[in-house]
């Protein structure tokens, strides 16, 4: 997905971030068959999280947003880099491992820099759509590293 720099709506940011997450891992899917329902359960789950952001957006006066913590360039950066590996599918033949390490890398970046902590929901409900985003991310971490674990080989 193509967006416009200096596009200032987090809400609608991080909707196009997840579905984005969701197309590179369908595109996955696709480059690699023996691998189409771990790949395709992963593009579900980040569909998912699109739809969560959604419902947190709707319900974004009950939401305490920290822009400090997240910044609307630091997710339009990672937009660009998921619609370059997107690209590179399609130009380069890349390895399953490769595939792996790269969502791995990216899952555990989203971790690491704790995008999920910039809010924080004032509502049960908004407390809740939080909660499964950082469930989510912590399922795909241990999941990709899991099959990246089971597909490295040394020479």
């Amino acid at each position: 997905m193509t967006i416009q720099r200096g596009y200032h709506d987090i809400w609608a940011l991080l909707e196009i971030h997840e579905e984005t997450i969701s197309l590179l891992y369908n595109a996955y899917s696709n480059k690699f068959p023996e691998c189409k329902a771990f790949w395709s359960a992963l593009a579900a789950d980040e569909a998912e999280h699109a739809r969560l952001v959604r419902q947190l957006s709707s319900e974004k006066r009950s939401v305490d947003y920290n822009a400090d913590k997240l910044t609307t360039s630091a997710v339009e950066i990672s937009i660009e880099y998921l619609n370059d590996q997107l690209t590179n599918i399609k130009k380069y033949d890349i390895l399953l491992i490769n595939a792996l390490s790269i969502a791995l890398n990216f899952e555990r970046s989203i971790m690491d820099g704790k995008i999920y902590e910039a809010f924080k929901g004032r509502t049960i409900s908004t407390k809740n759509i939080l909660k499964q985003l950082t469930d989510g991310l912590k399922k795909h971490v241990a999941t990709i590293e899991k099959v990246w674990t089971e597909n490295r080989r040394f020479s």
